[in-house]
């Protein structure tokens, strides 16, 4: 089913991808439904994270949705269990990411944008519940690794405006 999701959410044809996740995004909003459709959208979704890394050209839309379905998923944001085991699995996809940014390659690259999207809505949700964020030393690191990376790090700073404004 994994592969059907990521068909119609990573198509070549752009604007049949984002046809579907403008319908997504509208079926997840509260006001329209009486249950949580954005929590089994959350969980049908977010399995398709790691093919939308590796197709970066067509991401943009999926983690659009991905981030517009977690702000409306309520169950989700009820469990801070459930949201710190998020907030990791996004530092770990972070942590191992290589982004295809180059000082030759000005082009954002749409799934490190995508990831540190995710990871600030986590984090605000996380905030949301007035409890200790628990997350180390992440600010520097990321700090260090997206736009000070030291010498003889394996990848180049984030170069595109708008990727290095969300670090």
């Amino acid at each position: 089913m994994a592969q059907t999701h990521e068909r119609l959410l990573l198509d070549e044809i752009v604007d049949f991808s984002e046809r579907i996740a403008e319908q997504i995004t509208s079926m997840s909003q509260p006001a329209r439904n009486s249950r949580d459709m954005a929590h089994f959208f959350w969980r049908t979704l977010f399995p398709v994270l790691s093919a939308a890394l590796n197709k970066n050209g067509l991401s943009a839309n999926y983690f659009t949705l991905l981030v517009s379905v977690l702000d409306a998923d309520h169950t989700l944001q009820r469990s801070e269990d459930d949201l710190r085991q998020l907030a990791n699995a996004l530092i770990t996809e972070l942590s191992t990411y290589q982004h295809t940014e180059t000082p030759d390659y000005l082009l954002p690259d749409h799934g490190i944008a995508g990831l540190l999207q995710l990871l600030s809505g986590t984090v605000k949700v996380l905030m949301s519940h007035n409890i200790p964020l628990r997350l180390d030393d992440l600010p520097p690191r990321l700090l260090e690794a997206m736009l000070f990376p030291t010498e003889g790090h394996q990848s180049y700073p984030l170069v595109s405006p708008p990727s290095r404004s969300l670090v």
